[in-house]
């Protein structure tokens, strides 16, 4: 505005992004507290303590205080993704001071003096929550082996989880031992004596503590003592049992695989927020330029009168000889009531009819051709002829537009080029006339693009030469009839008499896939019927009769192939890095096998509640599932050690399991509930908050989580036994072969 050359010129603000990245980002932090919030409720409900749930809690900032000053040393930025990983990993801060607490108390409740039950609690679970953690923490390492943009992701996300849950290990084996000690009350107490003032307002306060405590009690007994009482008699009965637990687990996970997860859809992309949207224009060849214009002014005015209804804060229009081009951007404050997907649709309802004109508009994606993008199916036509491929392809658009679910057809591989002028030859009168194709062509080239020729020196100078027909001699097609091309035997004939002038659409780009000449079709879907317009679609192409030397083509349906193939590598390398370090832990090769046998018993319930909420897995579950691997172990591998150190006392198996898992059920329920109420928040968010969908992460690790803990408590003592049986035979076999005495081994029954 000071410039004076620019005097008369306005600047207004197109579009700024950085209210929305501020809004994405504020509420990413909410629903991190508010998942903080639920897990220290989840942790009163069970303790009934107020201080010893507020030393726990206070674990969760803690730790992501420290967190962040790794980042900073780091020199890591607070972003999109490291905000997410700090909001991901808040359910899981709690678990190790859950275990370590619990183990605390209930050696107190026991007997123990408060030193003696922190030093006890401390050291017997320190190893086993060690364990826990690092095979969270190492999950990232393979993961790192990805490519592309999974790998970036998974980059940010591993600095702030790994050193949250690091210093959440310190803080559960240092810390948490020292404040529970504090805390809790010496053997001998005396009661503490007040003034009469003061004494009335404590006396209703521990009123109020006492029935608080009372009512949950009794929640408590009544819900998860008696599961607890459910899963020891189940238990029991499974441990004379076994092949019977085995064969409904066998049944469950065929089930699931064979299909729920085929029922399941796959995305590549994830779902985002629409930010912008697209409209494409393809106009008769009739329509002019003023046409055009006239049309362009009636949408600017309609959009203009429904801007503030459908929260539009700024659009553009575009517009040439053949097409026009309309992008429009969502208020970072939207408060529309319509949804944003629906909007383009109704925004072109309220357009003016045009016959022959086209529309197709899509969102802010506009990939390649792939069929797991949710919002968008393509059909593909393969052949050896593109012009009877297009006809073909122009002939099926209006059935597949008009199927139930489609919104629209995308802008693809037809758009509506202008027509342009084409010499078709006649080649039999040519050939008898003795006039070569080639001939006509380099005529018609040289007398209206023309030809250069040697280079004119003038005075040391060259100037460059080019030779052409006039432009009188080729403005008019009849003109171009006239042009003279020779023959064979040196005559003349006229251009005219040996072609045919034919209007022709001129063709933007030759698709071709597999060494074959390609055709898709793209359609938008409408949301919410996906999978019963892709169902319509394939029944209408199972009933479609091709011409001869065309057919349809199949169009990928997964991820980017190196992407899951790297995910999947990296999914296995984390297995086996938790084996190595159980095997560690439990100096065994075998007793990994209990715990490491769970991770399929996650894939349970992380399918089924994909497919019972209709979410499509995408690049966020593959990270979920990542570190679910790491996650569901933790609650098997402190159970286990706490059967082999009830074990080492003497005590029978069958009697050490039942016990285990009466004492561990409490903690295990914990950490797990913990871990998914701290996921609810973010689940539960709209992309309009976020910006992005992470539905599909948080029903990875809340169904994982979910039914990794159902199944730990019965499964692991029953995968205990039978490994530790094939254990027991194992030695026995060698001692024989060796001609041994076996060593002794744990108590058995």
């Amino acid at each position: 505005q000071q410039n004076p050359a620019l005097a008369g010129y306005q600047v207004k603000l197109y579009r700024n992004q950085g209210g929305i990245i501020r809004v994405r980002l504020n509420s990413l932090l909410n629903n991190g507290m508010l998942g903080a919030l639920l897990a220290a409720v989840v942790l009163y409900f069970f303790l009934r303590q107020f201080r010893l749930t507020l030393i726990i809690a206070m674990a969760i900032p803690l730790c992501l205080l420290i967190s962040t000053t790794m980042m900073f040393f780091a020199d890591e930025s607070l972003n999109t993704q490291t905000i997410l990983g700090l909001v991901i990993c808040v359910g899981l801060l709690v678990d190790n001071s859950v275990v370590v607490a619990e183990n605390i108390q209930r050696h107190y409740m026991d007997g123990l003096s408060r030193r003696d039950a922190c030093l006890k609690g401390v050291g017997e679970i320190g190893l086993a929550v060690t364990t826990a953690t690092l095979t969270t923490v190492i999950v990232f390492l393979p993961s790192l082996l990805i490519d592309g943009e999974m790998r970036f992701m998974l980059y940010r996300l591993a600095l702030p989880v790994v050193s949250a849950l690091l210093a959440s290990l310190g803080i559960a084996l240092v810390f948490i031992p020292l404040c529970v000690y504090i805390t809790l009350p010496p053997a001998t107490t005396a009661p503490r004596r007040l003034a009469k003032p003061g004494r009335a307002v404590i006396d209703t306060c521990l009123a109020f503590r006492a029935n608080t405590k009372k009512c949950l009690a009794f929640l408590y007994e009544n819900t998860f003592a008696r599961f607890n009482q459910w899963y020891n008699r189940a238990l029991g009965h499974f441990l004379k049992r076994r092949i019977d637990l085995a064969f409904i687990l066998i049944v469950l996970l065929s089930v699931t695989y064979f299909y729920g997860f085929k029922q399941v859809d796959f995305s590549g992309s994830r779902e985002e927020q629409i930010e912008e949207f697209h409209m494409s224009f393809r106009f008769p060849d009739q329509y002019t330029l003023e046409d055009r214009d006239a049309y362009f002014g009636t949408v600017e005015n309609i959009v203009e009168t429904n801007k503030v209804e459908f929260g539009i804060s700024s659009y553009s229009i575009r517009y040439s000889k053949h097409s026009g081009e309309f992008e429009g951007n969502f208020s970072p404050s939207r408060s529309s009531q319509i949804p944003r997907g629906e909007v383009v649709e109704k925004l072109y309802s309220l357009f003016p009819e045009v016959p022959g004109l086209r529309v197709y508009y899509s969102g802010q994606d506009r990939g390649e051709e792939r069929n797991d993008r949710r919002s968008v199916y393509y059909v593909r036509l393969v052949g050896d002829d593109p012009q009877l491929l297009e006809s073909v392809g122009e002939d099926l658009k209006p059935a597949f537009e008009s199927l139930p679910g489609v919104v629209s057809l995308e802008d693809k591989d037809s758009d509506d080029a202008p027509n342009e002028l084409a010499l078709v030859v006649d080649r039999e009168l040519a050939s008898s006339i003795g006039v070569s194709p080639d001939a006509i062509v380099g005529v018609v080239s040289t007398a209206l693009r023309g030809r250069s020729l040697p280079k004119f020196n003038s005075n040391g100078r060259q100037i460059p030469v080019r030779m052409r027909f006039s432009e009188e001699d080729r403005a008019e097609l009849d003109d171009l009839n006239n042009f003279l091309v020779r023959t064979d035997d040196g005559r003349y004939s006229s251009i005219g008499s040996v072609t045919k002038p034919t209007m022709l659409k001129s063709e933007t780009y030759i698709r071709r896939n597999n060494k074959k000449v390609s055709y898709t079709i793209g359609m938008k879907l409408k949301a919410g019927e996906e999978r019963s317009a892709r169902r319509a679609i394939e029944n209408a192409r199972r009933n479609i009769d091709l011409p001869e030397g065309v057919s349809f083509s199949e169009i990928k349906m997964t991820f980017n192939d190196g992407e899951i193939t790297s995910s999947l590598v990296a999914m296995a390398l984390s297995i086996v890095f938790i084996y190595m370090l159980i095997a560690f832990l439990f100096e065994s090769m075998l007793m990994p096998l209990t715990i490491v046998l769970t991770i399929p018993l996650a894939a349970i319930g992380a399918v089924w509640a994909h497919y019972f909420t209709g979410t499509s897995m995408d690049e966020m579950s593959i990270i979920g599932g990542i570190l679910l691997i790491g996650v569901v172990v933790n609650n098997g591998i402190v159970l286990v050690d706490y059967i082999n150190r009830l074990r080492h006392t003497g005590m029978r198996r069958a009697e050490a399991l039942l016990l285990a898992t009466r004492h561990r059920f409490r903690p295990i329920v914990m950490t797990a509930l913990t871990t998914i109420f701290g996921m609810i928040p973010l689940t539960l968010a709209s992309s309009s908050e976020l910006g992005m969908s992470f539905k599909s992460f948080g029903y990875m690790i809340i169904g994982g989580m979910t039914s990794a803990t159902l199944f730990t408590l019965l499964a692991v003592p029953i995968f205990y036994t039978l490994i530790d049986d094939a254990r027991q035979a194992l030695q026995n076999t060698l001692a024989s072969v060796l001609d041994r005495s076996p060593k002794p081994s744990l108590a058995k029954e």
